[in-house]
């Protein structure tokens, strides 16, 4: 797949970031071209239950987006109604797939792992409402923004030494933006805890700072 990078080299704090790298605000899906051909390593959307919560929410988040895209509609459209309506669209699915693999003639234990890996998104799912998406899209389009201001007005044509140099951060914190977070750790009780386990509650925080 080729790109224009000098256009945006923008990768939002969460899973599916390159899903997000392909979106412009305003215009939708950017320019792309294939060429050549990649493969990828085997890949275990089973994996365990942790795996299966801590994806969640940036498969909801961008293939939200994404269907509305589909549908010939813009970013801005997905909505409160948008995310209501493609949650309960999720929730389907997942607990479509479920019923398949309990049917499925499995080993025990690969039924039980896929059957763990599946609830593990459901109670994931659970915690995140139509209002907690529509935020984070309003405000990875505004970091979005205040991105793309930073890097037009970095100097051009540097050595590498001199871009490093540049891009450098005086704290050692390189790996997460301070102004994002995707998860917040904090303990719930009762029917919070579900079937998504010993729980990590959504941050209500909007924000989707990214690293370029």
């Amino acid at each position: 797949m080729a790109v224009d990078v000098p256009r945006s080299s923008f990768f939002p704090d969460i899973y599916n970031d390159d899903w997000f790298f392909m979106l412009d605000p305003e215009r939708g899906l950017r320019p792309v071209t294939g060429i050549g051909c990649v493969t990828q390593y085997p890949y275990d959307p089973f994996r365990n239950p942790d795996r299966a919560r801590s994806e969640e929410l940036g498969d909801v988040l961008a293939e939200g987006i994404y269907w509305v895209l589909d549908q010939g509609r813009l970013v801005q459209d997905a909505d409160i109604d948008h995310w209501t309506k493609f949650l309960a669209k999720r929730k389907r699915f997942i607990e479509q797939v479920l019923r398949m693999v309990e049917r499925d003639d499995l080993e025990p234990g690969e039924r039980a792992r896929r059957i763990a890996a599946l609830r593990g998104s459901l109670g994931r799912l659970a915690r995140i409402t139509p209002s907690f998406c529509h935020d984070f899209l309003q405000a990875w389009a505004s970091d979005h923004q205040t991105w793309q201001g930073f890097v037009a007005q970095l100097p051009a044509c540097q050595r590498r030494g001199q871009a490093v140099r540049q891009l450098r951060r005086d704290d050692t914190d390189h790996a997460q933006s301070d102004t994002h977070r995707e998860l917040t750790a904090r303990p719930v009780t009762g029917a919070a805890r579900g079937a998504d386990g010993p729980g990590l509650a959504l941050s209500r925080e909007p924000a989707a700072a990214g690293r370029g």
